[in-house]
């Protein structure tokens, strides 16, 4: 009933929205709240789930954010907007099915991974509907700025009250034991609130160069609200993958343009870098070689060569690797996302959900230097590949909650790189209708002068 009650609110606040704003303000109130602030259990929630780690439950479960991308979808299928690089994770859904019906036990847990992964191959479709609808220099532009900014402040005021002792969105006991009084935000653990501002950072670059001048204000918002965050959640690799993601933008900035940002971005970075020193030596001096991450890898490449191409199964590491690994039994899977992925849908599935990824990269690279909206798209994309890899090998929190966002983030940039810009009037010689009373006005304005 109250699933129910929620559902109709929902609809009706989606309207409300959608008949004000337009379908970017639905879609990004839909995407920000479940995936980027309250990613939780709707259905399906079990008291293993408590201690269990993995990638899902050890049930399928509805999600906050499976059910938000599934309307996002929706809106995209009614609106009529497909995008093709959608097709780029059709061999990947199809890997999936197949391997589901012929190859993997359907026990609870895989029908849990194979729901996780699924919604996070739809939060690409729903990424990729979201940048159709955002205009970098338009009003859109500005609102899905200010949806993201609205989450980073929400995010940065829980994180301040954490910090002064309030026990808001407090985390599970084993986790509370292991980060001491590191802040977290909304989430369960104080890397998950990293990795989702790191995804914000890259996002948010291109719009620092929009025309408008409160878009700009707010991506740059977006940024340096993010950096408190990145200290106080205490994860290394996140903060310094914003670090570089930060410089490589910069230096990637077209020649001529934007010569005062060149200048005081890496001076604000190295203030920052300074100013949190403190930080990072102690937590360097309480986990020196990053807790046991080698030890974990060696047990997850020792089990790849018994399921090279299938694996064993999506979000089944710690059922396979437990009985081989005292340290593993007691739920620590393998710090690296590629691994953990390579071990339970294979290396073959791992390619094909990473391949993409990885296929952006190169697309990206030869338009890095164009000096338009679609440049900008590629060199954000290009600056936060080496940072978000970074995180990727040293985590496998990118293949859990966070591979949706992931996902929908990577997709809205691929997606404004093919979008075309809106070109002036007698740039190519031809006017569409639309143009030609604009065109009329003019001619008359000139006459009568």
């Amino acid at each position: 009933m109250t699933i129910v009650i929620v559902a109709i609110i929902a609809i009706a606040g989606l309207y409300v929205l959608r008949t004000i704003g337009g379908p970017v303000n639905a879609v990004m109130a839909l995407a920000m709240v479940t995936m980027c602030f309250l990613p939780k259990v709707l259905y399906g929630s079990t008291l293993a789930d408590l201690t269990r780690s993995g990638i899902a439950g050890s049930e399928p479960r509805l999600m906050t954010y499976t059910v938000a991308i599934a309307v996002i979808v929706l809106m995209g299928v009614v609106a009529g907007k497909f995008s093709r690089s959608n097709l780029l994770l059709l061999p990947f859904v199809a890997f999936l099915i197949i391997c589901f019906v012929f190859i993997w036990t359907p026990t609870g847990e895989v029908q849990a991974g194979m729901v996780h992964f699924l919604t996070a191959a739809a939060a690409w479709a729903a990424g990729s509907y979201a940048a159709s609808c955002v205009d970098q220099d338009g009003k859109t532009g500005r609102t899905f700025m200010y949806w993201i900014l609205g989450t980073v402040v929400v995010q940065l005021g829980i994180s301040l009250l954490q910090f002064a002792g309030l026990p808001l969105f407090p985390t599970n006991a084993a986790t509370a034991e292991l980060v001491g009084s590191r802040i977290n935000g909304s989430f369960g653990h104080p890397t998950t609130l990293g990795k989702i501002l790191l995804l914000f950072v890259m996002v948010s670059l291109p719009f620092t160069r929009s025309k408008m001048r409160q878009t700009r204000v707010a991506a740059w918002a977006v940024i340096l609200g993010s950096m408190p965050m990145f200290v106080m959640s205490g994860g290394r690799a996140n903060f310094f993958s914003a670090v570089v993601i930060i410089l490589i933008w910069t230096l990637l900035l077209p020649r001529g343009k934007a010569l005062g940002s060149k200048l005081a971005i890496p001076i604000v970075i190295g203030i920052a870098a300074f100013a949190s020193a403190g930080v990072w030596v102690a937590r360097f001096e309480e986990d020196p070689e990053g807790s046991t991450r080698q030890h974990f890898n060696d047990v997850a490449t020792a089990l790849i060569p018994a399921n090279p191409l299938a694996g064993t199964g999506p979000n089944t590491y710690i059922t396979t690797a437990g009985p081989t690994d005292l340290l593993t039994a007691q739920g620590w899977p393998v710090h690296n996302s590629v691994l953990l992925a390579a071990v339970e849908i294979g290396v073959g599935g791992a390619l094909l959900l990473f391949g993409p990824l990885v296929l952006a990269f190169f697309t990206a690279w030869r338009r890095r230097s164009e000096d338009n909206h679609q440049g900008d798209f590629a060199r954000a994309y290009v600056a936060s590949t080496p940072g978000i890899a970074l995180v990727a090998l040293t985590g496998w929190g990118m293949m859990s909650d966070t591979l949706p966002v992931w996902l929908f983030f990577v997709a809205f940039c691929i997606e404004k790189q093919r979008a075309k810009s809106t070109s002036p009037v007698f740039s190519t010689g031809k006017l569409k209708a639309a143009e030609i009373p604009n065109l009329a006005r003019i001619r008359t304005k000139r006459e009568s002068s």
